[in-house]
């Protein structure tokens, strides 16, 4: 039996309803699937909740507010005549005996009363858990809810402070809540691709946890080193399918990359003594990890997960630049040839050379001329295979586009100014880059360069996740752009209170941007138009994520 066939009959298999060959089929299924065995345990939860939940009748004050107002019984009075009327002309007799829709009219009525007193019940705080809130703004601000009730369905933004995870709605007045339970220090986090659980290290027990996005489930999965020779985990990264979970600690001397599945199992290990590693990164079919080793090179590594086979691709990030360090990595889209890619930097900025290399290969390819050097460089796996985007130093730039699988150029145009950032929307359809003198264009391909703002600042620009939709700081504040065919922008919104920003998320779905400044988090909607105040403490560190619960 398939999960998606399992799903379909759990509700009924929990109370018993299924005929007995398809019951022992559907707990076949859950002796082996710890997805579907969730999914059960959590229908076993909410029907507690709810045989918990207090019984609530209308108090005597509702019904006499709605069944002796005058509103009702002009209401009453004016049925009564029509059904007179409309009984004598269908049968011609006396109207003495009460009317069958005033049976009907009493009980709609008392349905009503009902759903109107349970949700006045609910709004003077009958279900109230006895938290205490603080109000910011428009908002409150609560404490976690209570043990075993999950936070509500949707979208929520995640980021942490006062060494917890909180969670908001992305939509409507809701309270941020506290995701993490308020025995734990919360250290590196990370949230899945899926958006549906959440890694994160407990600092005061050293060990390595994964929760549900509704604060369902919380369990540790890892005991990391904490004798005073290691630190703690310094990095994570999800696999692209939310099924594995790949990070790194220290140890003397050295460092250890783990493996291991988001249920904890098969947990696997690579010791490199001598050595640091860097920029985790999985290819799309989650199959494949690739890394940077730092020693006496930056080699690039390679970790298969069929075999579990840890090998080197390249000893050093460029065969003629021993001090070269790799800025970027990334897979080639294409599973049936696993490529590599990257860019390296023999100083603090820009890049030095971009590289390719098919696993397997002997020797890696030099995409761009040894000697020539670059401001900024990007990637893009979702145009034409592979793309990079480069842009030339000098008193003007020039912006190149490079295959990453045939190495194959074309200069695209003269940038102008000396170019700080170049960036590809998620999909590779528009990129951005900004000039020294403040200038941020975007650039589509076929077009030509459309200069749409003054007065950025040198950090890149922000994609939303459709590509449709830029956030660029400036000095006076965040401005957020609407872009139509062609890259020129249809809206321009600039955000009041934004000069101090630390952090910047869309929202998956497009539908909000979440901000983090030094006087809070907040949540916009994507016209800037409406925002609703989340921590007026702001988020620790410049993190900020979504999820996806329920």
């Amino acid at each position: 039996m398939k999960c998606e066939m399992a799903e379909v009959n759990l509700s009924a298999y929990l109370d018993g309803m299924l005929e007995p060959q398809l019951r022992e089929d559907v707990a076949s299924h859950l002796a082996t699937c710890a997805a579907c065995s969730e999914i059960l345990a959590d229908y076993r939860r909410y029907n507690q909740l709810i045989t918990d939940l207090p019984r609530i009748s209308p108090s005597e004050s509702l019904r006499a507010r709605i069944f002796e107002s005058p509103e009702y019984l002009e209401l009453l009075r004016d049925l009564e005549r029509k059904d007179a009327r409309a009984a004598a002309r269908a049968a011609g007799h006396s109207h003495g005996t009460s009317p069958g829709w005033a049976r009907v009219a009493l009980q709609v009525a008392a349905v009503f009363a009902l759903i109107v007193g349970s949700a006045l019940l609910i709004k003077q705080g009958f279900f109230s858990h006895g938290s205490s809130t603080v109000a910011i703004g428009t908002q409150t601000y609560g404490n976690p809810p209570p043990s075993g009730v999950p936070l509500a369905a949707g979208l929520r933004l995640v980021y942490a402070h006062d060494g917890a995870i909180w969670s908001a709605p992305e939509h409507g007045v809701g309270a941020a809540q506290r995701l993490t339970s308020t025995g734990v220090s919360v250290g590196v986090w990370s949230v899945a691709p899926d958006g549906k659980h959440i890694a994160y290290v407990d600092l005061r027990t050293h060990t390595l946890h994964i929760v549900r996005s509704d604060g369902q489930s919380d369990r540790s999965i890892a005991t990391l080193p904490a004798d005073a020779a290691s630190s703690a985990l310094t990095m994570m990264a999800w696999a692209p399918n939310s099924q594995q979970l790949a990070y790194v600690t220290r140890i003397a001397g050295g460092a250890v990359l783990h493996v291991v599945n988001m249920n904890g199992s098969n947990g696997q290990q690579v010791i490199h003594q001598g050595g640091d590693i860097s920029l985790l990164t999985w290819s799309q079919n989650s199959q494949r990890l690739a890394y940077v080793l730092h020693g006496a090179t930056s080699a690039i590594q390679t970790y298969d997960l069929a075999s579990g086979r840890d090998q080197q691709v390249a000893a050093q990030a460029d065969p003629n630049a021993i001090a070269a360090k790799v800025s970027i990595l990334a897979w080639l889209a294409d599973a049936q040839n696993p490529t590599l890619t990257w860019a390296t930097t023999a100083t603090t900025s820009g890049v030095d050379s971009v590289f390719s290399m098919a696993l397997g290969s002997a020797s890696a390819q030099r995409l761009t001329q040894a000697g020539t050097r670059f401001a900024s460089a990007a990637f893009s796996a979702a145009r034409g295979g592979g793309t990079w985007l480069v842009a030339t130093n000098g008193k003007t730039s020039s912006l190149f586009t490079i295959s990453a699988q045939t190495g194959a150029t074309q200069q695209t145009q003269r940038a102008g100014a000396p170019v700080n950032w170049v960036s590809w929307s998620q999909d590779g359809a528009f990129a951005a880059y900004t000039t020294s003198d403040g200038q941020l264009s975007l650039w589509t391909p076929g077009n030509p360069p459309v200069d749409v703002l003054s007065g950025v600042q040198a950090n890149p620009p922000v994609w939303s996740p459709d590509g449709t939709r830029l956030a660029a700081q400036t000095g006076d504040g965040l401005v957020l752009m609407k872009l139509q065919g062609g890259g020129q922008p249809s809206t321009v919104t600039r955000l009041p209170q934004t000069a101090s920003l630390v952090a910047v998320a869309w929202a998956p779905d497009d539908a909000a941007l979440a901000i983090s400044t030094s006087s809070g988090v907040l949540i916009y909607s994507p016209d800037g138009a409406r925002a609703q105040i989340v921590d007026a403490q702001g988020a620790q560190g410049a993190l900020l994520n979504w999820s996806l619960a329920g």
